[in-house]
């Protein structure tokens, strides 16, 4: 009697072998036209749902005091960005896929008066995406927020810039944070 063997493994939606080579982020939409990220040393190499994985936060640690003129915020720490797109130079993530993201960002700061605020805006390669400030009545602190949702190409690079109309302190940890999470292709 002789043995047929089946194969151990079947390729699933088509997807290539793990990537075993190369440092940056791979992309492939499968047949279905789901968009899928893998890169060296991340989860083996094994191809992952973007929707699943490509998601990022940095926060502030260390102390810092607001700007009066608007700067790109600066970020510290980065968490949950298992993919690299943290891009210090940029003071932000350079986005691993393309299709629509989400973006946040948060400043919790001080006033030393009535009438003081933070106004900023989420920009991707330097442009302006998203504007939102908050005044502040009393001396009681700030709580700034904003958030877009943007179509981007893979590549972009997504910051914050901000200032506040006085210097004051910055709240540090993960209530001052910028986030970036991968929604779909659209």
């Amino acid at each position: 009697m002789s043995v047929i063997q089946t194969p151990t493994s079947v390729p699933i939606n088509n997807l290539p072998p793990p990537v075993t080579s190369g440092s940056g982020i791979q992309t492939f939409i499968d047949v279905n036209g789901e968009q899928w990220v893998a890169k060296n040393g991340v989860y083996s190499g094994v191809w992952k749902r973007a929707r699943d994985v490509m998601h990022a936060v940095a926060y502030r640690n260390a102390a810092y005091t607001m700007t009066t003129s608007q700067v790109v915020f600066p970020y510290d720490v980065q968490r949950n960005d298992q993919y690299g797109m943290w891009t210090p130079a940029s003071n932000g993530f350079t986005l691993g896929c393309p299709g629509w993201w989400l973006c946040q960002g948060t400043i919790c700061g001080g006033t030393s008066a009535g009438s003081q605020y933070i106004q900023g805006s989420i920009c991707y390669n330097g442009v302006g995406a998203s504007s939102d400030n908050v005044i502040q009545s009393a001396a009681t602190g700030l709580f700034w927020r904003t958030q877009c949702l943007l179509l981007m190409p893979a590549g972009t690079i997504i910051n914050l810039q901000a200032y506040q109309n006085v210097a004051n302190a910055v709240s540090v940890g993960i209530i001052t944070h910028l986030e970036v999470m991968y929604l779909g292709s659209g």
